[in-house]
């Protein structure tokens, strides 16, 4: 994949936009697009570059002879754009409006629907002397993608799966492995003095109760 700067957010906000009319999932994510909308006034907490929303599928089935009737759980994504590297700041803001729709869920009060609200960071690549990266893997409702563009295929989006630093040896931390090892070894160790005395009593007492399995 050639790697293409853009011009301006909007350009890529415009392609994902075609393709989101044209279909019915969204090319970022793959996610059926139900109903989708682009810069999307969430009042005080911002303007979503596109929200994208999978309504929730209603199920009925029947348990025996009894019928029953049940929705699966609905995704909002929201998607926010970056032309550039991804930057911390974009994490915050994209967190700002994670938390501006799910209050506005609060306050329209959905109880026969849920949602689970997702957010969608697009952009080029990490900033090199970020630490952004390390974010790819500890947060659980944010996921991270860069895009590319190719002269035949056009824009491919790639989901990232997190980083580590190439150079991180396992003797690196074998000093702190080894204490966490010997803590280790010594609580197991009180812990079966622990129930043989309590074993011990119990035969002596057999009134007295014993909280614990085998050694």
């Amino acid at each position: 994949m050639a790697k293409i700067i853009l011009e301006s957010e909007k350009e890529l906000e415009d392609y994902i936009c075609e393709v989101l009319d044209e279909g019915d999932s969204c090319p970022v994510t793959g996610m059926k697009a139900d109903y989708w909308d682009r810069q999307v006034r969430l009042g005080e907490y911002g303007v979503a570059d596109i929200i994208v929303i999978r309504f929730p599928d209603i199920v009925e089935a029947l348990w025996g002879d009894e019928e029953i009737r049940y929705s699966s759980t609905g995704i909002i994504q929201i998607i926010e754009l970056k032309k550039g590297p991804i930057k911390s700041d974009a994490v915050i803001q994209l967190s700002r409006y994670i938390c501006g729709v799910v209050r506005y869920l609060e306050l329209l009060n959905i109880k026969d629907t849920r949602f689970a609200v997702q957010g969608v960071l697009v952009g080029d690549d990490y900033n090199d002397d970020s630490d952004v990266r390390y974010l790819v893997d500890n947060i659980q409702n944010i996921r991270f993608f860069q895009y590319r563009f190719d002269l035949v295929e056009g824009v491919d989006f790639v989901e990232s799966c997190g980083w580590y630093r190439v150079n991180t040896k396992p003797e690196d931390i074998a000093e702190t492995h080894k204490k966490i090892a010997e803590k280790w070894k010594d609580h197991k160790k009180s812990i079966r003095s622990y129930l043989r005395a309590s074993r011990k009593s119990k035969n002596e007492n057999p009134d007295l109760k014993v909280i614990g399995g085998n050694d």
